[in-house]
């Protein structure tokens, strides 16, 4: 079981005012949760807490697009049991 709390986009490579939203997949490539969009936001904070993850967690942060297609900006996987 991986509780997570999701904080915050630092060093973010977008400068331009976007709508981040973060989304956390199950390993099997399953999207298990997403953060809420952040309207016109290029220092995005979240603060928001997501329960029974499983490892390896794989997120993906996206812009999302009401126009177009929502395009990924960010995409990192993260295996907290080789961590010490």
């Amino acid at each position: 079981k991986l509780n997570i709390i999701v904080i915050e986009a630092k060093e973010y490579p977008n400068k331009s005012k976007t709508e981040p939203y973060l989304e956390l997949f199950l390993p099997n490539d399953t999207i298990k949760q997403k953060t809420k969009i952040m309207d016109n936001n290029w220092t995005p904070q979240w603060f928001e807490f997501f329960v029974d993850l499983k490892e390896p967690l794989k997120i993906k942060l996206w812009d999302n697009n009401n126009l177009m297609k929502n395009s990924a900006i960010y995409e990192a996987s993260i295996d907290f049991s080789k961590k010490k």
